[in-house]
């Protein structure tokens, strides 16, 4: 298994911290692609056979693959966080976005969410991180290999964003 901090391109330099948690959606691409080319080869080869409805069905399955394949590369794979200490700001850098300020360190909550179990980390602003939040991890399962995945994630990951910003607000206060 890929290490994880390579895999979601995570750097902890004296400047602060970077990480692109999406990485993994790369896989999700190819498999609309090889969905796009196997619905495309199948509308080719029974296009008489499957009649104007089966064709519609065709077209609709490919238009959907790319759509979601796209939107997964255009807005979520190339999505990274920095973390400045310089600037004491988190920022959002995205392909077609540019990089956005997203609030300060002091201000940062991490928090766990969850959807028909699947759940991933969570960035927000203090008070408002129900309101409006960044996922920072990969989507997590069950299971003994997403426990070494989730166990990796946290000790390699999670852990130095913590205590970054922990140390900023211990900074924050006591100025």
């Amino acid at each position: 298994m890929m290490r994880i901090k390579e895999q979601l391109r995570f750097e902890n330099s004296p400047k602060g911290i970077t990480l692109q948690p999406n990485r993994k959606l790369a896989s999700s691409i190819c498999w609309a692609a090889i969905a796009i080319a196997l619905t495309g080869a199948i509308l080719l080869i029974f296009s008489t056979e499957i009649g104007i409805g089966g064709r519609i069905i065709c077209i609709a399955i490919m238009a959907v693959f790319a759509i979601q394949g796209l939107t997964d590369f255009l807005f979520r794979i190339h999505v990274r966080y920095f973390f400045d200490l310089r600037t004491q700001s988190i920022y959002r850098q995205n392909l077609l976005l540019g990089r956005q300020r997203l609030m300060k360190l002091d201000e940062a909550v991490i928090f766990r969410s969850a959807t028909c179990g699947i759940w991933h980390y969570s960035l927000g602003e203090k008070r408002k991180q129900f309101l409006k939040n960044y996922k920072i991890s990969p989507d997590f399962g069950t299971g003994n290999e997403q426990e070494k995945y989730i166990a990796a994630y946290e000790d390699e990951i999670l852990s130095p964003i913590i205590a970054l910003l922990e140390n900023s607000a211990y900074n924050a206060m006591h100025k």
